[in-house]
């Protein structure tokens, strides 16, 4: 064979296995970088709001960049990271004790990232006076023994109370029922919603509905639906909120005074790279964290300046 034939042939077999194997030759940059290329995404529903948000803007700064965000419930994106599916998840939750078995038991690492402190909110329509409740009577909403607004001390709710929940694959499911303090579960539900969205549209349509949904999908909702302030008569005297209530606001979940707050928390397999690893980056970064910021929730990583709150506000 002519010298050149086989040099042509030596430089095509390089390339080959340039391709094949993802790194750089025949004069190429690597295939894939933290700022070029494609990841996908496992996200929690509860979270898309922010993840959005973050995605935009990171494909905005990096052109060649794609990420492709993939909907799930969060022990759905638990289940995919821990067989392997994708190589980074969000969560609205970190992992429960069950999963940490799971993980432990059959070896799976995991890198963890805490990138903000969000809340669960509940939810009820416009037309429903109720604006308050404590954790007790949450919980006898939430487990069917109250089942009329009125019992409350509502005069001029609408009746019968009506359940609206989550999946219960969802972190919003997972937080609420193990916050409520009888442990007995939820009542049966007018209906399990399959999202946010849909959980908002239930709410909205029924002035006698209830419904939990994550406070990233209330921060520009127009909806005629309402979140309820809430009070923890058993949170710590340390504190100084007994019998007081609070809004899910920044201050207040950064203070604790909120009672129902998570993690939201990047997951990552050790042989994750490329724009995976750049978007992690990006997340945990000031950039990323006044994102988080800008959607209502409170950063990780960064530190926090809060507004004076005024007494009558504590």
């Amino acid at each position: 064979m002519p010298k050149t034939v086989m040099f042509f042939a030596a430089a095509a077999a390089v390339c080959l296995l340039a391709v094949l194997t993802g790194t750089a030759g025949c004069g190429d940059q690597p295939a894939e970088t933290p700022t070029r290329g494609k990841v996908e995404i496992s996200v929690s529903e509860e979270l898309l709001p922010l993840m959005r948000a973050a995605e935009k803007q990171f494909e905005d700064l990096y052109p060649e960049a794609v990420i492709d965000l993939r909907p799930r419930t969060d022990r759905e994106a638990i289940a995919e990271l821990f067989n392997d599916s994708v190589k980074i998840i969000v969560t609205a939750r970190p992992l429960n004790a069950e999963e940490r078995g799971v993980q432990k038991k059959f070896n799976v690492e995991v890198n963890e990232y805490r990138i903000a402190l969000g809340a669960v909110t509940f939810i009820v329509n416009d037309r429903n006076d109720v604006s308050r409740l404590t954790l007790p009577q949450a919980d006898s909403v939430f487990t069917g023994s109250v089942k009329d607004w009125g019992l409350l001390g509502w005069s001029r709710a609408p009746g019968t109370i009506k359940l609206y929940l989550p999946d219960r694959n969802s972190a919003a499911y997972e937080v609420v029922s193990a916050l409520l303090p009888s442990g007995r579960g939820f009542g049966t539900p007018e209906k399990i919603c399959a999202g946010s969205g849909e959980m908002i549209d239930a709410v909205a349509s029924d002035p006698a509905g209830i419904g939990i949904v994550g406070l990233n999908w209330m921060r520009e909702n127009s909806a005629p639906v309402r979140v309820l302030e809430l009070s923890d008569p058993a949170a710590p005297e340390s504190l100084g909120i007994a019998g007081k209530y609070f809004s899910p606001h920044q201050a207040y979940l950064y203070k604790g005074f909120y009672p129902v707050v998570r993690d939201v928390v990047i997951y990552s397999t050790p042989d994750s790279y490329g724009v995976a690893t750049g978007f992690t980056s990006f997340m945990t970064s000031a950039a990323g964290q006044k994102i988080v910021q800008s959607q209502g929730l409170v950063p990780a990583t960064m530190p926090v300046r809060l507004v004076q709150l005024r007494n009558d506000e504590l």
